[in-house]
C-alpha cells in the first residue's frame, strides 16, 4: 500500500488506473474556473495540455499503434509472411516429418521420451494454469483479465485455423508414430506450440514488471531466453511424440510468437489504464461493438464446421482412431473436436458479461455500503490492487470457507460436461450444453458474480475500500 499512499486525491489521475468520470472531471474544472477572476495564461496553456492528454487517453488504442508506426506496420504485415510460407512449404515439411520423426523416436531413450511426454502434458494446460494462478494473486485485475482473454482469443485462432485447413497430424499417416495418446483434433498448427510461445511470453512480461526486474536490462533479456528455451522445447516435445509435423511446430511457434507481440508492444494492451479498460462496460458503443463481435466469433467455427466434409471426416476417423482409440466418443471426430474446442470463445463472452456484471454491482452499490461523496474512487484504486490483500483469505478460517465455497460455485457447470453422454444426444446438446454453457458459465462466474462475492468477503475482514492515505495497511 505504499505505493498507493503517494497517490493524491484528485480527479485528474488518469495516469494511475483510479477510475474518473467525465463528467464529473468537466463540473470540477467549471467550478475551478468559476472561482477564478484572474486567469493566468499558464493555466490557459495547462487546460490545453489536459485537453490533449484526455483525446489521446479516448485513443489509447490508435495512440499506442502510433508510437511505433513503422515497425507495427512490419510486425503486422509479418502475418502474411508466415502464411505465404506455410503454404509454400507445408506438403514437403510434412513428408519429410514422417521420416525425420520416425528416426527421431528410436534414436530417443526412455527417459528423454518420458521428459519430452511430461513437457507435452505442461503445454497441454497445467502450466498456463499455474501462470494465471501466479498472476491472478499478484498483478491488478486489468492484466489478469487481459492476459485471460489473450489465451482464449489465441486458442480460438488456433482451432479456427485447424478447420480452415483439416490437416492431418503425422501419426495418421504413419501409424508408426503413434504413442498411446489420443490427438483427434487437426493438426495444423500445432495448439501446444502457439499456446506456449504465447502465454509463456506473456508471463515472462508480467516477471518483467517486477520491481526489482523492470529496470534491468540484463534480467529482462535472461527472463524472455529461459522463456523462449522452454516454450522451445515444449513445441519440439510435439515432434518427438510425433502428433505434429515440422511445419505444424513452426506454424504455430510463429503465430504464437506474432500473437504475443501484437498484445503486449503494438497495441500495449497489457498496460491498458483501468479507465480505458472501464469504458467497455460503461458506453453503449463498446458493449454493443463488443456483443456483435462475440457473435461473429461464435458463429465463424460453426460455418467453417458445416464446409468440411463430414463424411470423409468420419472414414478418416474410423480408420486411424477406432483401432486406437476406441473409447472416444462420436464429438471427438476431428472436425467436432476443433469445433468443440473453439466454443472456448464463449469463455471470453463470458468473462465480458460477467465483468459488466461485476462493476454494474460496484457502480450500483458504491455511495451505499462505502461512502456518500460521488467523487469517491478508492473502491476502484482497491478493486484494481485487489491481490494485496488476498493473504487475508487464510487470517481467519470462516473467510478461508467462504472463499472455497465461493470457489466451488464456479466448477458446477462442469456438471453438464459430465451428465451429458457423447453417444446418447445429437450433436447439438452435445456442443451447445457439453461444451459451450459450462465454457460460458465459467467465465461469467470467475470474473463476475463469484468475484463480486469474493470482494466482499475480502471487505467484511477489513474496511480495504478507504481512500489510501486512510488505509490500515502498509
Amino acid at each position: 500500500m505504499k505505493e498507493m499512499e503517494n497517490i493524491p486525491r484528485d480527479n485528474n489521475n488518469k495516469n494511475n488506473n483510479i477510475l474518473v468520470d467525465d463528467d464529473e472531471n468537466e463540473k470540477n474544472k467549471n467550478q475551478e474556473n468559476n472561482s477564478n477572476i484572474i486567469v493566468n495564461p499558464k493555466d490557459i496553456s495547462l487546460n490545453v495540455k489536459i485537453k490533449e492528454k484526455n483525446f489521446e487517453y479516448d485513443n489509447y488504442l490508435s495512440e499506442m499503434f502510433q508510437q511505433n508506426f513503422s515497425v507495427n506496420i512490419i510486425i503486422l504485415c509479418l502475418i502474411l509472411i508466415i502464411m505465404m510460407l506455410e503454404y509454400i512449404y507445408n506438403q514437403s515439411l510434412f513428408t519429410y516429418s514422417l521420416t525425420y520423426e520416425q528416426n527421431l523416436q528410436n534414436s530417443l531413450s526412455d527417459i528423454s521420451f518420458q521428459f519430452f511426454k511430461i513437457l507435452s502434458f505442461l503445454g497441454n494446460g497445467p502450466l498456463i494454469g499455474l501462470g494465471l494462478f501466479f498472476i491472478l494473486c499478484y498483478f491488478p485485475l486489468v492484466q489478469t483479465i487481459m492476459i485471460c482473454f489473450g489465451i482464449i482469443f489465441m486458442v480460438y485462432i488456433q482451432d479456427i485455423l485447424k478447420l480452415f485447413y483439416a490437416d492431418p497430424r503425422p501419426f495418421w499417416i504413419n501409424t508408426i508414430l503413434f504413442q498411446g495418446k489420443c490427438e483427434t483434433s487437426y493438426g495444423n498448427p500445432s495448439g501446444h506450440s502457439l499456446t506456449s510461445f504465447y502465454f509463456i511470453l506473456s508471463f515472462c512480461y508480467y516477471i518483467n514488471m517486477i520491481e526489482k526486474i523492470k529496470n534491468n536490462t540484463t534480467m529482462k533479456i535472461i527472463v524472455y531466453l529461459l522463456g523462449l528455451i522452454i516454450a522451445s522445447l515444449t513445441a519440439f516435445s510435439r515432434l518427438a511424440l510425433g502428433v505434429h509435423s515440422i511445419n505444424q511446430v513452426v506454424y504455430g511457434s510463429l503465430l504464437g510468437i506474432w500473437g504475443f507481440l501484437i498484445i503486449a508492444y503494438v497495441f500495449k494492451i497489457y498496460d491498458m489504464p483501468l479507465n480505458y479498460y472501464l469504458k467497455f462496460y460503461k458506453e453503449k458503443k463498446f458493449i454493443n461493438f463488443c456483443l456483435i463481435s462475440s457473435l461473429i466469433l461464435f458463429i465463424i467455427p460453426i460455418i467453417l464446421y458445416l464446409l468440411i466434409d463430414v463424411e470423409s471426416d468420419i472414414k478418416k476417423y474410423n480408420l486411424v482412431m477406432s483401432k486406437k482409440c476406441p473409447k472416444k466418443k462420436e464429438y471427438k471426430l476431428y472436425s467436432h473436436s476443433c469445433l468443440a474446442e473453439a466454443l472456448i470463445i464463449l469463455v471470453g463472452i463470458g468473462i465480458y458479461l460477467g465483468q459488466y456484471f461485476f462493476w454494474y454491482m460496484i457502480y450500483k452499490n458504491k455511495n451505499e455500503s462505502l461512502s456518500t461523496n460521488d467523487n469517491d474512487n478508492s473502491l476502484e484504486i482497491s478493486v484494481n490492487n485487489w491481490n494485496k490483500y488476498i493473504k487475508e483469505i487464510f487470517s481467519s478460517l470462516s473467510n478461508f470457507i467462504k472463499v472455497c465455497g465461493i470457489c466451488v460455485l464456479t466448477l458446477l457447470p462442469g456438471v453438464f460436461y459430465i451428465m451429458i453422454s457423447g453417444k446418447n444426444s445429437s450433436l447439438r446438446n452435445i456442443f451447445m450444453f457439453k461444451f459451450g454453457l459450462p465454457f460460458f458459465l465459467i467465465g461469467f462466474l470467475s470474473f463476475g458474480p463469484c468475484f463480486y462475492a469474493f470482494i466482499n468477503v475480502l471487505k467484511e475482514k477489513k474496511n480495504y475500500f478507504k481512500y489510501p492515505e486512510e488505509s490500515q495497511f502498509s
